[in-house]
């Protein structure tokens, strides 16, 4: 919505990722990513982990990936 509504000025909105196997006991989570336009760095904007009302957790993928 914000990238069609044109607020997203140096990102764009990339594909989300997922992390997590049922079968090692790893709850299954997907997350938002944002792409920088200049740099292609992707990031992603996770607020499964924080409480209402709180910012969400914005982190390289790589990072997001690596975290149980």
């Amino acid at each position: 919505m914000l990238q069609e509504w044109g607020l997203l000025k140096h990102h764009s909105v990339g594909n989300p990722r997922y992390r997590g196997n049922i079968l090692a006991m790893q709850l299954p989570h997907n997350t938002a990513v944002l792409v920088e336009n200049e740099s292609k760095i992707e990031w992603v904007v996770d607020m499964w982990t924080t409480k209402y009302l709180q910012p969400p957790d914005v982190m390289l993928v790589e990072t997001w990936l690596k975290k149980d």
